[in-house]
């Protein structure tokens, strides 16, 4: 009777790695989703993430008027 209970755990364990292979065999593709070129702002926005090494990551800044006219004359005083 124990001789026959191991060969049923036996063959139920070879059933289980033939089932576990054939699926495998089928599951082996890689999924790749392009996000496209968007700051980390944007993809935490859209997507629920955020990425270290995003070299599209960006930070916009509103200068004022004066800010803008000073920052214009050290530019322009550079180029000479």
């Amino acid at each position: 009777m124990a001789l026959y209970k191991s060969r049923i755990i036996i063959i139920i364990i070879i059933i289980i790695i033939i089932i576990n292979i054939i699926l495998n065999a089928f599951c082996v593709f890689q999924v790749l989703i392009f996000y496209g070129p968007r700051s980390n702002a944007e993809l935490l926005l859209h997507s629920g993430f955020v990425y270290d090494g995003n070299v599209h990551d960006r930070l916009a800044v509103r200068m004022g008027r004066w800010i803008s006219a000073i920052s214009n004359l050290a530019f322009s005083v550079l180029m000479f």
